[in-house]
């Protein structure tokens, strides 16, 4: 029974803490009774967090940095069906830190890349040039023009990684 609760402690931890957390908590000498209440506790704070914090549409760590995909808009620009995406970026680097330069993004609809627009009425598009401090925020935007009314595929990479790490969501666009 302790190495079952040892065991499913360690996955919620495992997939919940920060990198180097499980190192720190022996679990070998804790009691049953100890390991349940443990893993209750990180099932609270993570319902907690879950109503609390930011809700995204797609998130995620990519090395460093943290990205939170906020918002998917469709709107008309010049005549240009566009969609406007909106996204939270943060990292834990000790040097600072552009969006633009940090992530890569990928969008395309039925196969074929999507061009860049231009938005000049949006904050959040001059914001992906600016540099922020290790842990702080940015809400930062960036457009793409729409072909259709397919979905829109989104892929979300670290710009200098050789990691394969990806998020990837489509998006709906009607």
């Amino acid at each position: 029974m302790k190495q079952r609760f040892a065991s499913l402690f360690t996955i919620l931890l495992l997939l919940s803490a920060p990198v180097g957390l499980a190192e720190d908590v022996d679990l070998h000498n804790m009691t049953d009774a100890q390991l349940v209440r443990l893993a209750q506790d990180i099932v609270l704070e993570q319902q907690r967090r879950n109503v609390e914090g930011p809700h995204y549409i797609a998130s995620g760590f990519l090395g460093r940095n943290f990205i939170g995909l906020k918002s998917a808009q469709v709107r008309e620009i010049d005549g240009v069906r566009t969609l406007v995406l909106t996204y939270d970026f943060s990292h834990e680097a000790e040097e600072a830190r552009a969006f633009l330069w940090a992530i890569s993004t990928r969008a395309t609809q039925n196969g074929v890349t999507l061009e860049s627009a231009f938005l000049f009425d949006h904050a959040g598009i001059a914001n992906s040039l600016k540099e922020i401090e290790k842990d702080a925020t940015l809400e930062v935007s960036e457009a793409y023009e729409l072909h259709s009314d397919a979905p829109v595929v989104l892929e979300i990479a670290e710009t200098f990684s050789f990691s394969d790490q990806v998020i990837k969501v489509s998006l709906p666009v009607k």
